[in-house]
């Protein structure tokens, strides 16, 4: 259960986030919370090799999740910081055949609810309906690539006023 009792339970390891992809997506996926085992990129973009994820997600664990999740942050840089450091670092090693952008909004989203936001509005990031907001997203996340988070924290800190 991702919320239980109005609190939202803590996402603090890699094992968190496949059983949050298993719990979402298993009734889609047969691999729902499985590691994919092949390589994999989008529009010559290519993401993490397979057999780097397992290592990988261990990094985003101890780098990332354990620094930034529990999500308590009040101050709205700082939350959409912490809400784009870990969703691009989480899509760059897009560790699922399917569902990772699914999976990585809605980490950002139990994220800025531990911080007593409302889940967040993606609709002017959405590729159906604004092809500009979602090729800014992708500037962002190949951005983050680099180490160059500004762009993505201006994107979360968009959707996180959108969404209040």
């Amino acid at each position: 259960m991702i919320v239980e009792s109005g609190d939202v339970i803590p996402v603090n390891s890699a094992e968190d986030i496949c059983d949050i992809h298993d719990f979402w997506l298993a009734d889609i996926y047969p691999s729902a919370g499985k590691y994919r085992r092949v390589d994999m990129s989008k529009e010559g973009f290519p993401f993490a090799q397979s057999n780097f994820i397992e290592k990988l997600m261990t990094k985003l664990e101890s780098d990332f999740l354990a620094k930034y999740t529990p999500c308590h942050y009040s101050d709205l840089d700082q939350l959409a910081l912490a809400l784009g450091i870990v969703h691009v670092e989480l899509i760059l090693i897009h560790p699922f055949r399917e569902g990772n952008g699914r999976t990585a909004r809605l980490l950002a989203d139990l994220m800025a609810i531990q911080a007593k936001m409302p889940p967040l509005n993606y609709i002017s990031i959405d590729q159906t309906t604004n092809q500009e907001g979602f090729k800014q997203y992708i500037l962002a996340i190949h951005a983050g690539f680099s180490g160059n988070y500004e762009p993505i924290k201006d994107i979360f800190k968009m959707l996180i006023k959108q969404s209040v």
